[in-house]
């Protein structure tokens, strides 16, 4: 099975409007997809007072045509039409058959997994930073995103067999830029040491940004855009 990985996905704005067609010769149907769900899909009335991003239940059709078999939803976004808009977007998720990890009705939840034969994908979401400063944290009792803290992982690594490997989303950095913080290569570094990580994926900066190696592994501090 081969996979494919891409960046922020964004549903509503002008692709409301459009229809989208998968580029089989960019990613074949074959291939199992994943991004980053950069917003919730809730029909859900309240709005959050910030900048949002959000689409009602069509965004659901619109994965469907794509062909995305599982999403990433930590991420700052997630949180826009409130905490009901995370429990919707985890129902529709669930009814389309379409995989999640990263945002759930709670913090034990939003730490579990997504698990394709021997991969584990695990998604966090920087938070309490000048540039990423609304960030709805899971909690015992509410919903919300795993935060992205390098004890947290490497305890939800713990979880999965010595014999599979993860891949992580974070969703970190600036926005608009092409250079990450300082702070993120190195906490890039200390998750590809690690002996069950096989790549790390970043998002939030849509732009994408530089790659870094170590033991033979590469981590993408951002992919960037995708839709």
């Amino acid at each position: 099975m081969k996979i494919t990985l891409v960046g922020d996905v964004f549903l509503g704005g002008d692709l409301k409007s459009k229809s989208l067609v998968r580029p089989t010769n960019l990613i074949p149907k074959e291939n199992f997809l994943i991004g980053n769900l950069e917003q919730p899909i809730s029909d859900n009335g309240f709005i959050e007072n910030k900048s949002t991003l959000f689409t009602g239940t069509e965004g659901i059709e619109k994965l469907l045509d794509f062909g995305f078999n599982s999403v990433s939803l930590a991420n700052n976004h997630i949180h826009d039409k409130g905490n009901q808009g995370i429990i919707d977007t985890v129902a529709h998720l669930k009814n389309a058959n379409i995989g999640f990890f990263g945002a759930d009705k709670n913090i034990e939840k939003a730490r579990n997994y997504f698990h394709l034969e021997n991969i584990y994908f695990f998604s966090y979401c920087e938070f309490d930073k000048t540039h990423l400063r609304e960030v709805k944290i899971a909690s015992e009792s509410e919903p919300g995103c795993a935060p992205a803290s390098l004890d947290i992982i490497f305890e939800d690594l713990k979880k999965i067999p010595d014999s599979s490997k993860a891949i992580i989303y974070l969703h970190w950095g600036k926005e608009n830029t092409w250079f990450p913080p300082h702070e993120d290569i190195i906490f890039m570094k200390s998750l590809l040491n690690h002996d069950k990580v096989l790549t790390v994926v970043g998002s939030h900066s849509h732009m994408p940004q530089g790659m870094i190696k170590v033991k033979n592994k590469i981590g993408f501090m951002s992919l960037g855009n995708f839709l």
